[in-house]
C-alpha cells in the first residue's frame, strides 16, 4: 500500500491529487497525469505546470491523497480530453474542501 491511504499501485493514482513534499512546489497540490518510463509521476497543476509539459516527480517526493476530483482518473485512463482548466477547477475544489476541513489530505 502506498502512503497508508488505501492506494494499491500507480494505476490507482492516475487523476488523483498529490501534495509535493520537496522542491520549489513544496506544499502545493497537483494532479497525477501519468507516468514516465522510469516510474516517476508526471504531475500538472494547470497553471505553472500545464498538461503539455508536466513535471516529473519521484514518488517519494509526493504525498498521495484519496481525492480524485470529477472522475479525472477515468478520463485519463480512457484517453479522454483533459484540459488545464479542468485541472485548475479540480484543485480549487480540493483546496476549498481542505480549508473547510472536509478532506483528510
Amino acid at each position: 500500500m502506498m502512503n497508508d491511504c488505501g492506494i494499491e499501485g500507480p494505476g490507482d493514482l492516475l487523476g488523483t491529487v498529490a501534495i509535493s513534499k520537496c522542491g520549489r512546489d513544496s506544499g502545493k497540490p497537483c494532479i497525477i497525469a501519468g507516468w514516465d518510463a522510469d516510474g516517476r509521476a508526471l504531475v500538472a497543476d494547470g497553471r505553472r505546470r500545464a498538461l503539455a509539459r508536466p513535471k516529473k516527480k519521484n514518488m517519494k517526493h509526493l504525498k498521495f491523497t484519496k481525492y480524485s476530483p470529477c472522475g479525472l482518473g477515468a478520463v485519463f485512463s480512457a484517453g479522454g480530453q483533459v484540459t488545464d482548466r479542468m485541472i485548475r477547477d479540480a484543485l480549487a475544489a480540493y483546496c476549498a474542501g481542505a480549508e473547510e476541513g472536509r478532506l483528510n489530505g
